[in-house]
């Protein structure tokens, strides 16, 4: 049986009815408002972890790219190798 909906009607359970939310909250309302906490909080590190490694990993190309331009510029490598 599913705690949001009854089997066999499929009408909303007392756990999810405004006057359940009156009363005092139970045990296991605490324990899925904790959860939710847990899992939003993972979920906003999760984020912020790929934004980091996503301007770490454009600087490093950009980087690359530039020294590559550099090396290029001032002859320290040659893109046509010319033989006569």
């Amino acid at each position: 049986m599913n705690m949001f909906c009854t089997e066999d009607t499929g009408t909303p359970d007392l756990a999810v009815r405004p006057e359940h939310l009156l009363e005092r909250p139970h045990e296991s309302d605490l324990c899925q408002v904790e959860v939710l906490q847990v899992e939003t909080f993972y979920n906003m590190d999760t984020i912020k972890t790929g934004v980091v490694l996503s301007v770490l990993g454009m600087v490093v190309q950009y980087s690359a790219f530039g020294y590559c331009l550099y090396l290029l510029w001032h002859h320290l490598i040659c893109c046509v190798s010319v033989k006569w």
